[in-house]
């Protein structure tokens, strides 16, 4: 995999570096691996992953999070 440079904009100025979709593809690849190797340990993965890098566990697992409700005053 080689890295892309982006294309400047018209003033001349090259866009800020977006993780999110790098981010996005690395969880992806690691969650699909660790369906198939070890899903037995998938969860205690991200577990320690959101313990050391914060996050939700759930999230990164992959599990819908409840519906958050407001009360009211």
């Amino acid at each position: 995999m080689t890295a892309q440079t982006p294309a400047p904009d018209a003033d001349g100025t090259v866009p800020p570096f977006d993780p999110a979709p790098v981010a996005a593809r690395v969880q992806a690849a690691l969650d699909s691996y660790l369906r198939e190797r070890a899903p037995d340990q998938r969860l205690a993965f991200w577990k320690a992953v959101a313990l050391g890098y914060g996050g939700n566990f759930e999230t990164l697992a992959g599990y819908a999070l409840p519906a958050t409700t407001k009360t009211s005053s």
